[in-house]
């Protein structure tokens, strides 16, 4: 019973008037809290256009950036290819150059192989 006591100061019974009091205080301390908090909603939702304003802004410059990034790339890529066809052109000009200059000097090799002969044919076709 002791304890039931101890349970009884500190809750009054439901339609008494200290716990009308309570409830009064309780909801004049949420309209107090209330009251504290409103000047902040005006902020907090200045706040959020800012933030939502940003977060355009942001994905616009990403956007862009994204971009930006991807005519580099191509850019880079159509140079590393201009790049690669001058230098198979180059070295198809120089295999062809090799050729011809091989034939060249297969024929005058030929040339000055039979040049050697002549000599000799001469003294042959004189006698």
């Amino acid at each position: 019973s002791a304890s039931a006591g101890a349970g009884q100061a500190f809750s009054a019974a439901p339609g008494s008037q200290s716990a009308r009091v309570r409830r009064k205080s309780a909801i004049e301390l949420f309209d107090e809290e209330l009251a504290q908090l409103r000047p902040g909603v005006a902020g907090q939702a200045e706040r959020c256009r800012k933030i939502t304003q940003e977060l355009a802004v942001a994905r616009e410059t990403e956007k862009l950036e994204r971009q930006a990034l991807m005519k580099s790339r191509d850019f880079r890529k159509e140079r590393a290819d201009k790049l690669t066809k001058r230098l198979q052109a180059c070295i198809r000009g120089w295999l062809r150059r090799k050729r011809f200059v091989l034939a060249i000097n297969t024929e005058l090799a030929a040339e000055a192989g039979f040049a050697s002969l002549l000599p000799d044919q001469l003294r042959d076709q004189l006698r």
